[in-house]
């Protein structure tokens, strides 16, 4: 028997296989794990070169990975210079008056980019913003300000020249006139959303988040989320294959120089086509051979079937309460969906679908049950993405299909109620994490970062509590659908690596799997629910090394 590199103890080691923590140690040679178990099992593999750590009463648990982020925009928003922070402003005019305020830092930029304002932070029932405030401030300038949400943009008219909107709704006549709304001369409002954002955003972007800037953040932010305990990322940026090198070149320069010390799981691809294409899966495939590793690979396909229900773009199978004349809108028509999810399947590729509202959610289990008629029922690792609104009708056929519920804790008090405002009483379905659960199905638990923040501690306690940081209930209905922490850390470690079929290689701690391991300032099982959100990470161990230590 070969005496281990490295051994940790703990009186708390939770493996994501049990269901609480037990008094033992973990034995580790090179990158793998070679035992688990009690304190003189693992004394079998200390020799004279072994180091050993006992860590007290502090849990030890498996690497957390983000079970849906977005990389470049985590990493921009963490580093890049613009006018970001928006989210904490309650107001229009508050959010217009920290743009001038950061304009006035920066006098030599010839536009604005700004991120993070939020509807619902701007109170009960907002009204969503318009040019005339930054036209009033920026008469000569353009300003683009992405939304938190990732699905709206605040432009003036500087902006909406700039980027040519008139001629991006042109290409885009199918697209719903509340994507990009009119005022009262015929002129567009100022506010986008969804599509028309996305391809507004190409544009903005592109002019401040440059090639070599976006390399160095990734480079920085993969530090700093092995700092929060993160070992694993599941980037569910749409990346269309054409875009997929550049995109990941500054991460797999990272790992040919043996810097990688996160596994990235890219869900990519721009979805189908109106004729449910599969060209851009096809190109996909081919980048595959070049690209795959156990650190770095494309995990399978992403793509949208409907919006947020903060803009009223969430497909609803109910009209909104306050808007009674829509119900949202899917992005593609529903065949498109059929034909493209059942091709992409059989060529073996799961797929992560974005739905938010009730008939989104229903059109992709649909399309999963279909896929899985027509390609015999191949186990692949199908999900639905959010799952803010959920029929109680559709709960059950998750685990009947085999498709996993990706869930976000922190979008449940991130919305401060505004469900109630926009779908009434069907609100009660909202995020309805226990029923999902006691239905049998499986869960992956992740942040939408940079929507919200990364810290996977927050999202654990938002996860068992239902509650904001500060304590507050933000919706009379999330009481009740609370997970319980067992559930909430399985989802984010053996849940978001099954998700992405690495549940055989990572995701637990057990003998052969890699050893990406972290250690926390404490037990979560003996600490109260309020202080989970408090919690650090003080050692982060990946493939057998230790690449953070709190000092």
């Amino acid at each position: 028997m070969k005496s281990a590199n490295l051994v940790l103890y703990s009186s708390a080691i939770f493996d994501s296989v049990h269901d609480a923590p037990f008094s033992g140690g973990i034995a580790i040679s090179r990158d793998k794990i070679v035992c688990v178990g009690l304190r003189e099992e693992i004394e079998r593999y200390v020799g004279p070169g072994t180091e050993m750590r006992d860590f007290g009463d502090k849990l030890i648990m498996p690497g957390i990975c983000d079970g849906h982020a977005h990389l470049a925009g985590t990493a921009n928003k963490q580093y890049a210079e613009v006018a970001g922070g928006l989210e904490k402003y309650k107001s229009e005019d508050e959010c217009v008056k920290a743009v001038k305020a950061f304009a006035a830092a920066h006098p030599e930029l010839k536009r604005i980019y700004g991120t993070g304002w939020l509807l619902p932070n701007w109170g009960y029932n907002p009204r969503k913003p318009t040019k005339a405030s930054l036209d009033a401030a920026f008469p000569d300038i353009p300003v683009y300000l992405q939304g938190t949400d990732g699905h709206s943009f605040w432009l003036n008219s500087k902006a909406i020249d700039e980027c040519g909107l008139d001629e991006i709704v042109r290409q885009n006549p199918d697209a719903p006139p509340e994507l990009a709304p009119r005022d009262e001369n015929g002129g567009f409002a100022g506010f986008l959303a969804e599509k028309i954002c996305f391809i507004v955003n190409m544009f903005a972007a592109s002019s401040v988040y440059t090639a070599e800037k976006t390399a160095e953040y990734q480079t920085r932010v993969v530090k700093e989320l092995n700092s929060y305990g993160l070992t694993g990322f599941t980037d569910v940026s749409p990346i269309p294959a054409q875009a997929i090198t550049n995109y990941l070149w500054p991460l797999k320069a990272l790992e040919n120089a043996g810097r990688l010390t996160l596994r990235i799981y890219l869900w990519a691809g721009d979805g189908p086509a109106k004729d449910g294409s599969i060209e851009d899966a096809k190109r996909i495939r081919i980048l595959e051979e070049y690209i795959n590793s156990d650190k770095l690979r494309i995990a399978g396909l992403k793509t949208f079937i409907d919006g947020i229900p903060f803009g009223h773009t969430a497909a609803m199978l109910e009209p909104y309460a306050d808007n009674p004349g829509i119900r949202g809108e899917f992005l593609y028509p529903p065949e498109a969906y059929d034909r493209w999810v059942t091709a992409v399947n059989k060529m073996g590729y799961a797929v992560k679908v974005h739905c938010c509202g009730d008939a989104a959610v229903r059109l992709a289990l649909d399309c999963f049950e279909k896929s899985n008629a027509a390609n015999g029922n191949m186990i692949l690792r199908n999900s639905v993405e959010h799952l803010d609104i959920v029929s109680l009708k559709d709960i059950p056929r998750f685990k009947e299909l085999g498709v996993i519920a990706s869930v976000q804790p922190s979008h449940v008090v991130m919305g401060k109620g505004i469900y109630s405002t926009r779908i009434g009483e069907r609100s009660k379905l909202e995020w309805n994490f226990r029923k999902l659960r006691e239905a049998g199905a499986r869960f992956s638990i992740g942040t939408d970062s940079p929507v919200v923040d990364f810290n996977p501690f927050e999202t654990i306690y938002k996860a068992v509590t239902r509650k904001d940081i500060d304590g507050t209930v933000c919706s009379p209905y999330t009481q009740g659908e609370e997970m319980t922490l067992t559930e909430a850390l399985k989802g984010y470690t053996v849940g978001s690596a099954y998700a992405s079929n690495m549940e055989s290689k990572v995701g637990t701690l057990e003998a052969g799997k890699y050893a990406d391991i972290i250690i926390l300032d404490r037990n979560l099982f003996a600490t109260p629910a309020d202080g989970i959100k408090d919690s650090r990470a003080v050692c982060t161990i990946f493939e057998g090394q230790i690449v953070y230590e709190a000092l």
